[in-house]
């Protein structure tokens, strides 16, 4: 595993609660003025995802991966379009299944393992872009669908990947992220299923049932396995776990992590002899979830993932 080649991060006193560094971005957004361009992508099983583009087409082209129940409009979404725009690159979200603001066509949506979506779309850009580089930056969920690309694609067209916060044992996060976040998340994810009842797909829990549901665990059991295939949501969490598999790994790979990381249990960080030689870890005793907020005061910060990862994919291609 190669080591990292940048300074590590240091937060200010004022920013080193994980809690502040998981939700100041998230409070506090950073301003994109970028306008998008929208394209609709049909799938092969008859369903779509929404990308959304921006930069020029003659530039090196990066895909974003956002995290659960996020989207063009997450704040590290927009603030990394802003960077690699000005930064030449051509970028494009793929926004995953419903989250986009319109939902999707079947009952199916999407987790943490299913790469099928991702799978087409970079199959879809080697098409069109033939002798353009193409890279990716997943966050949290996104960054575990796409180190599940790199490791089940050793082919994969992709010259280099960034994952930022990655949940590396699914199970154990299920169970241990806060109230307050669960909450968050599981309002969104229960409102879009039974959004789908409501217009007459055939979902595998009723209304009732649904709005019971208060964990991660009780969801995945009543919904995201039978959508997807699993037995459980046990088998959901094994089949979606990247740890184990990391020295699979062939293509050129940073890993941003925080130790403090207030979603991920800090005993499921994957220990310096698990990664592939082709890997950098950036392992950080701060930094949150998706955070990485430095900055002396409140109104002169800086996002120190966004300059790590300009960094690693310009010395990429």
């Amino acid at each position: 595993m190669a080591m990292q080649d940048m300074q590590d991060f240091d937060p200010p006193w004022w920013l080193k609660n994980k809690h502040i560094q998981s939700c100041f971005s998230a409070v506090f957004r950073p301003r994109c003025q970028n306008s998008l361009r929208w394209e609709q992508l049909d799938l092969p099983d008859g369903d779509f995802i929404d990308l959304c583009w921006s930069g020029k087409a003659s530039y090196p082209i990066v895909i974003l991966l956002h995290g659960l129940e996020g989207s063009y409009a997450s704040h590290y979404i927009q603030l990394m379009i802003h960077a690699l725009t000005q930064a030449n690159w051509h970028v494009v979200v793929m926004n995953f299944r419903a989250c986009s603001g319109r939902l999707n066509r079947l009952p199916r949506s999407y987790h943490a393992g299913d790469t099928r979506d991702l799978d087409f779309l970079v199959k879809t850009l080697r098409y069109r872009f033939p002798t353009q580089p193409i890279t990716a930056v997943g966050f949290s969920l996104g960054g575990n669908v796409l180190l599940h690309h790199l490791i089940h694609n050793p082919a994969s067209p992709l010259a280099a990947a960034v994952a930022v916060s990655v949940p590396f044992e699914l199970a154990r996060c299920a169970d241990f992220i806060p109230p307050l976040y669960r909450w968050s998340l599981l309002r969104s994810m229960k409102t879009k299923s039974i959004q789908k009842i409501l217009l007459g797909q055939p979902m595998p829990a009723t209304i009732d049932e649904i709005k019971k549901v208060f964990d991660f665990r009780s969801f995945d059991d009543l919904l995201t396995a039978p959508l997807h295939n699993f037995r459980d949501a046990d088998d959901y969490y094994v089949c979606a776990t990247v740890r184990g598999l990391l020295k699979r790994i062939e293509h050129s790979t940073l890993i941003i992590h925080a130790e403090d990381d207030p979603l991920i249990p800090c005993d499921t960080i994957p220990l310096q002899n698990e990664f592939s030689a082709s890997t950098i870890f950036d392992l950080h005793k701060w930094g949150g979830h998706v955070g990485f907020v430095s900055g002396d005061l409140p109104w002169r910060i800086e996002r120190w993932f966004r300059l790590r990862i300009l960094d690693f994919l310009r010395k990429s291609v």
